[in-house]
């Protein structure tokens, strides 16, 4: 029969556990030195195609009855105005930096 039990060896009972700290690095002048991390070349293709990719699929698609309507003013003149002109240029302008941008991003990844 036995009489008493031992302890368990190497295992800290669950009342006198010691806090855990963490192992502070430094560099050689003695500064606490933080996390860091390099991306490869293909990563940050990879990243900026990817982010091209999402402005693409953010450009909404063309609604056929906009564009019925617009060409229907277009007829009748209601879009001859000198204010509907620059806010046209300003947008294609626009569009055409992204599209730039774009083919730039392309470019890098191929």
């Amino acid at each position: 029969m036995i009489d008493k039990i031992e302890g368990l060896g190497n295992i800290t009972p669950a009342g006198k556990t010691q806090k855990i700290r963490k192992a502070k690095k430094t560099t050689k002048s003695g500064r606490v030195r933080g996390d860091s991390i390099q991306l490869s070349d293909e990563a940050v293709k990879r990243a900026e195609f990817d982010k091209a990719r999402n402005v693409v699929r953010s450009i909404e698609d063309i609604r056929k009855e906009k564009v019925e309507s617009a060409k229907e003013k277009l007829k009748n003149g209601e879009l001859y105005k000198k204010e509907i002109f620059k806010k046209v240029a300003d947008i294609i302008a626009k569009d055409l930096t992204a599209i730039d941008r774009i083919e730039e991003i392309i470019k890098k990844t191929e």
